[in-house]
């Protein structure tokens, strides 16, 4: 017998003049006639959940209990021979299994993403490799990680169910703008990650990476002229990327008037838009008496609207407001000498 591994090394049955004491615990395969599995094609691990979220299995993470782990023959990928859910310490077993080629599938939960690497390859939709297991054989390799995914969201007010002034959609109870987060694509140079939108009065509840942009000055911001925005964007994904952006001028808590959508740009795969910076037309009408949501996104996803989720980037939310200097805005006065 291999003492180390537990096994017996001849799984053919024939005569084996060794014995080894062990202790049974939960999930191990039933014992019956003087020691020798009759019937032990054993698949079982655990699932963790990657608690410090560094993509890493640490090898001390948690166990993930209620994860659903579906059991496949190789041949047939469609119909399960069996499921289970992780117990309280996330581990799963399939026993008392008959010789034969089997293959794991892991169901993300809700919220949640396999990390990578794992002891064994997991593709898409959660499947393992295939395993085929004789008589005797113990599958206990196919253990996999979890962890959140980690989504950006916008912080501008956000006081009710529906919009107003200063009153914005930004949370997920109100369909706000989300953006799962991924290595290589931001506005700016930083990006952080929420449970959900941060909505504040001020529009700086989501922390330091709203860095995209700087507006200028209040009085430089006046009805009818045109300002420049730098476009301070990181793509080194390889894949076209997609930047949206509005202004809400009348300030009633949306971004659906015409003239709110302030940018429309896509990239080369590699963060050039073939501009540095873009101009936004202040129009004569914009409202002066409140401040006015701004609302910029980033994403693989094209075609984006001021709401909702997507899988890819990183939205920035800023408030602004405009006003019109007397120096520029009196009427002019025109003087007559009579004589």
């Amino acid at each position: 017998s291999d003492t180390t591994g537990m096994f017996l090394t001849d799984t053919t049955f024939a005569n084996n003049p060794y014995y080894l004491n062990f202790e049974l615990e939960d999930g191990d395969p039933f014992i019956f006639l003087n020691n020798i599995p009759v019937n032990c094609v054993l698949i079982s691990s655990t699932v963790c959940e990657d608690d410090d979220q560094n993509d890493m299995d640490d090898g001390n993470e948690p166990g993930f209990p209620n994860v659903l782990v579906r059991l496949y023959d190789c041949a047939d990928l469609t119909t399960p021979l069996d499921s289970t859910l992780t117990d309280a310490n996330g581990q799963y077993t399939f026993d008392g299994l008959p010789a034969g080629n089997y293959q794991l599938q892991f169901v993300s939960p809700n919220g949640y993403r396999l990390i990578q690497p794992h002891a064994d390859t997991v593709g898409v939709g959660g499947f393992t490799s295939c395993s085929m297991l004789n008589l005797g054989d113990c599958e206990l390799t196919k253990r996999v990680c979890f962890r959140l995914i980690p989504y950006d969201y916008g912080d501008l007010p956000d006081a009710t169910a529906g919009v107003d002034i200063l009153d914005y959609q930004t949370t997920s109870a109100n369909n706000g703008p989300a953006h799962q987060i991924i290595s290589g694509l931001l506005i700016g140079n930083l990006i952080d990650n929420e449970p959900d939108g941060q909505q504040s009065a001020d529009a700086l509840g989501d922390g330091a990476d709203e860095d995209g942009f700087s507006f200028p000055a209040t009085m430089n911001i006046a009805p009818g002229i045109t300002i420049n925005l730098p476009l301070n964007i990181t793509n080194t994904t390889g894949t076209i990327a997609h930047f949206e952006a509005w202004i809400d001028w009348n300030g009633d808590g949306d971004f659906d008037d015409p003239n709110e959508m302030i940018a429309d740009f896509s990239d080369d795969g590699f963060g050039n838009f073939g501009q540095t910076s873009f101009a936004v037309s202040v129009p004569a009408d914009a409202v002066q008496t409140q401040l006015l949501g701004a609302r910029f996104r980033l994403s693989h996803t094209d075609n984006m609207t001021p709401l909702g989720q997507v899988e890819s980037g990183e939205v920035e939310d800023y408030l602004i407001s405009v006003s019109c200097p007397v120096e520029i805005c009196l009427p002019p006065t025109i003087q007559i000498n009579r004589k």
